[in-house]
């Protein structure tokens, strides 16, 4: 089903029926419905709303760059909130956002592990399944932090001379590997329980 489609210009993308196949394949596999929107650069499959909020945030968008270049991106995420503080407090840190503002580079990590060891080794457990995950699946998968201190998985492939059944079978290997990824985590997250601190205690 197509919920909601802006059309706003990219006429040639406009005419590919690729993400409409997203789409309904992301609502099958996800079981949350989403939207599909196009813009003077292509198109883009995001989440509309949350039925079920033990799947990954998944968003699709495909883009034409300078000279022709297509690129496909599928961006993942763990949580429906994705701010990578929260894993601080998790384990009853509260670093400074100077510090949070660090990890967007991998080689700081190691000296951030001195000071916070639980929270590091929590992402860099979640880079290695966004390792394996590309590995299995022969595609790849990368951990990001980004500047406005949030984290998620990003997938990239060029796309150029590539037909949309091609094009399509590209995004299920992705969103395949994320959903992987998300229930690999969710197994590991409750057998670690213990390790954390209670962030939001009963009443």
């Amino acid at each position: 089903m197509v919920r909601n489609c802006r059309a706003e210009g990219g006429l040639e993308m406009r005419s590919t029926k690729l993400p409409y196949r997203v789409q309904r394949f992301l609502e099958r596999f996800c079981d949350n419905p989403h939207e599909v929107f196009f813009n003077e650069n292509g198109w883009e499959v995001k989440l509309h709303r949350y039925k079920d909020y033990n799947i990954s945030t998944l968003y699709v968008e495909e883009v034409s760059e300078d000279f022709g270049r297509g690129v496909i991106y599928v961006r993942g995420a763990l949580f429906w909130s994705v701010d990578l503080i929260d894993i601080f407090l998790d384990y009853g840190f509260h670093p400074e956002p100077d510090e949070i503002a660090l990890l967007t580079d991998r080689k700081n990590w190691a000296s951030m592990k001195r000071k916070y060891p639980a929270a590091l080794e929590e992402l860099e457990f979640c880079e290695q399944l966004g390792k394996e995950a590309g590995k299995k699946h022969s595609i790849d998968i990368n951990l990001i932090v980004l500047q406005d201190e949030k984290y998620g998985y990003l997938g990239e492939t060029n796309t150029s001379g590539m037909d949309e059944d091609k094009k399509l079978a590209i995004v299920k290997k992705y969103i395949t590997a994320m959903k992987e990824i998300k229930e690999k985590y969710n197994d590991w997250w409750r057998k670690t329980t213990k390790k954390r601190v209670a962030r939001f205690p009963s009443a």
